[in-house]
């Protein structure tokens, strides 16, 4: 790329904000140096765990990888053209770490019988400056993929809002709302008053953005005068209240996630989904596209996987990319979910099962059944195959498309712990066949066997 001249007030600007130590806006950083990295993620180079596709060529995606990599295949590689072709990109959520200087861990099941093992699910400590230059490029790409008429909603709490606003308004310009997200629970401090809220700061890509004011009233207070009779203008004339309800304000009373609810995944710093159902019901319709690039939990895909939202996700934990994988399959046993794929880019992809657990093939006749089997565990340790948390099974495995096909799984559920241990009998075709093997232990690590067989 040829750099360009820069004008004297430009440079000043450039001035001005490295000696506040400030993060160049893209515009003088692809002016100033060499040409930006090439996108590193696309669909030839990922090796996808997937359901089945979709009619319409999209198929829902949770993808294992750095978020920076798949936004900067979003804004110049093959996905652009798959979100493109999917109406644009119309919502992005995102939960980011918040500089909490803490490692959050989870309590993971092991098992039939009760116990727990606590596993870190993301760490969330920064040197001084680092976040920023973390965050920065990302915001910068979430707003290049923005469809015109997008939206963001950034959520963060007391420690980022102000420097969040700082770069948002560089980024995007267009202020939309800070939403304080207030909520009640756990302890009170006896030095200051207990910090009970986080920001959603929402910014659009232009000024003309969707807002569906009617998809998100509430019901009026009982004992609201003007629930019941309405105002009346100094002109006389009469004004109704909606029977709907009145659309929220910029404060919303939300609780936090009950400790007994069955909503709840255990996964550290999971949002309600009451939450994310007034966001993505506020800025998006059905069939719109919607993101989260710190997926967590899933609580942003659960719910736009109820509200008939097209959806992509992303995260680099593990953890959270089996939460969220478990949170999909328990929603399709309860309701019509669409379908979905998940990718896992090379570097966290496993090649063959750890921890002592196989896979056995036994002929029968017509077919091949796959058993899971494990070692016996040596003295004071779990069962090893108390470890594994979800396996499937590709009968018709082909490794040159790097693709896994489920055409058989069973997980552990909340509620129901067992694992079935066998699968049931595949019948092939006459050959020489590729079976593939997938096992998921509560770490969230993946490992693949393959099996070739003559038929």
């Amino acid at each position: 790329m040829k750099r360009q001249t820069l004008t004297r007030a430009e440079k000043t600007e450039i001035i001005r904000l490295l000696e506040a130590d400030l993060p160049l806006p893209r515009k003088y950083r692809e002016r100033l140096f060499a040409d930006p990295p090439k996108p590193v993620i696309s669909p030839g180079i990922m090796k996808s765990v997937e359901r089945r596709g979709l009619a319409d060529g999209w198929a829902n995606t949770l993808i294992h990888a750095d978020n920076l990599d798949v936004l900067a295949s979003l804004a110049g590689g093959s996905l652009r053209d798959m979100v493109h072709d999917a109406g644009g990109m119309k919502l992005v959520y995102i939960d980011p770490p918040f500089e909490a200087g803490l490692d959050f861990r989870m309590d993971m099941p092991v098992g039939e019988n009760g116990e727990f093992l606590r596993q870190t699910a993301f760490e969330d400590k920064w040197n001084p400056g680092a976040f920023d230059e973390f965050i920065y490029p990302r915001l910068e790409l979430i707003h290049n993929i923005l469809a015109d008429d997008g939206c963001l909603y950034a959520h963060c709490d007391w420690r980022l809002a102000p420097r969040m606003r700082i770069m948002l308004d560089r980024v995007f310009g267009n202020f939309v709302n800070e939403i304080i997200w207030h909520y009640t629970g756990g302890g009170r401090s006896r030095k200051y008053f207990a910090r009970k809220h986080d920001h959603i700061l929402v910014y659009s890509k232009s000024r003309q953005f969707r807002f569906n004011a009617d998809a998100i009233r509430i019901p009026y207070k009982k004992g609201s005068g003007y629930a019941r009779s309405g105002i009346t203008a100094k002109s006389g004339k009469k004004y109704m209240p909606n029977q709907a309800g009145t659309v929220p304000d910029d404060v919303w009373d939300i609780p936090i996630i009950n400790p007994m609810s069955s909503e709840r995944t255990g996964y550290p710093t999971q949002k309600p989904e009451s939450l994310l159902w007034r966001i993505i019901s506020a800025s998006s319709m059905e069939g719109d596209l919607v993101a989260d690039f710190f997926c967590g939990s899933g609580t942003t895909i659960a719910v736009a996987e109820k509200l008939r939202r097209k959806w992509l996700a992303v995260d680099c934990g593990p953890l959270a990319i089996h939460t969220c994988r478990k949170r999909l399959l328990e929603l399709q046993n309860y309701s019509p979910a669409s379908p979905f794929q998940i990718c896992v880019a090379n570097e966290f992809q496993q090649d063959a099962p750890g921890g002592g657990i196989k896979a056995v093939l036994h002929y029968e006749a017509g077919g091949v059944r796959v058993e899971l089997a494990g070692f016996s565990p040596k003295a004071g340790e779990h069962p090893r195959i108390d470890l594994v948390d979800y396996w499937a099974v590709d009968p018709e495995y082909e490794s040159h498309q790097e693709t896994f096909h489920i055409g058989w799984h069973s997980f552990r559920t909340k509620n129901s712990r067992p694992l079935v241990l066998s699968s049931p009998v595949f019948c092939l075709a006459p050959g020489t066949r590729a079976i593939a093997v997938m096992i998921v232990d509560i770490r969230g690590q993946e490992y693949l066997e393959i099996f070739i067989v003559s038929v």
